[in-house]
């Protein structure tokens, strides 16, 4: 009863915070007009004409924020990494835990050590800079990466929440075998790949409009962001794919995960577990033997 539980919390986990942690990196928060920043900025013309994207009195100046904000990261980071690397290798040295649950855990930690790599050092120094350092290919490689590797954990939840299912509701039935659990992990790979291509082909750098300032100062300091534009395509497209990768990422996955672990959750609560009832009836012969002597 607790594993299937554990699935369930750790399955509404990554799809909540995986795609949170996805958002911050590919999608920082946005002001009303659709300018994109990671917290409130001000750009300056400095005493020797160059420019710099922050004032000097700005909380992402300070030493102590500064060094709070990648403290933090860098233990996210190491956690995250050497956790699921850990994973990784315990399943893949040991022969009893090449299972097929196993198989998708795996899956799952190869999808967060992705996250680890390319979301979260990328996240963190563009944050206290307020602009992109790591050129049009890196910005490409990380939108479509952490992209993907959201929408692996989240059908990679699917898979286990079924093959849970399938053991509890048809217990006489034969499990999903190890050749195809791989099987299933490459279509959700290749699945998720053509799902989030957008991601990766309209993420672009990109300078954009500031309101109510007289200079934009990304186009005079020539600073970028880096974000998916789709004003080549229209606004419409953008909020059409936003919708289905809302639907086929979230919705979808909490639906089947929500349906799965209720129904196992049913059977295990509400029915007899076997062999309970010869208990029940041993236990009454033993005191009925009692009595009789």
């Amino acid at each position: 009863m607790q594993e299937p539980l554990l699935c369930l919390f750790k399955g509404l986990y990554e799809l909540v915070f995986a795609d949170y942690i996805n958002t911050l990196c590919v999608h920082p928060p946005t002001l009303a007009n659709n300018t994109t920043f990671a917290v409130p900025i001000k750009f300056y013309l400095m005493d020797n004409g160059t420019c710099d994207v922050i004032e000097e009195d700005h909380i992402t100046r300070n030493v102590v924020f500064s060094s709070l904000v990648y403290t933090m990261y860098a233990t996210i980071f190491v956690v995250a990494l050497l956790g699921n690397v850990f994973v990784c290798y315990i399943v893949l040295q040991s022969p009893r835990m090449r299972t097929v649950t196993n198989y998708f855990i795996m899956n799952l930690a190869v999808g967060d050590i992705l996250i680890a790599l390319l979301c979260v050092p990328f996240t963190s120094v563009p944050l206290l800079l307020q602009e992109w350092l790591f050129g049009k290919f890196m910005c490409t490689v990380v939108c479509y990466v952490s992209a993907l590797s959201v929408l692996v954990s989240a059908y990679t939840l699917v898979a286990i929440s079924i093959d849970k299912y399938m053991l509890i509701m048809y217990p006489l039935k034969p499990r999903i075998s190890k050749r195809s659990a791989t099987w299933i992990i490459v279509v959700v790979w290749v699945f998720a790949g053509i799902t989030v291509l957008p991601s990766g082909i309209f993420a672009n750098l990109i300078q954009p409009e500031m309101e109510n300032v007289t200079v934009n100062f990304y186009q005079k300091c020539n600073k970028y962001i880096c974000q998916e534009d789709y004003s080549l395509v229209g606004i419409q497209y953008e909020l059409i794919y936003t919708t289905v990768l809302m639907v086929m990422q979230y919705i979808i996955p909490s639906i089947v995960l929500l349906f799965t672990y209720t129904s196992i959750a049913a059977v295990i609560w509400c029915h007899r577990i076997p062999g309970e009832a010869e208990n029940t009836r041993d236990k009454r012969m033993a005191r009925s033997k009692r009595k009789v002597k």
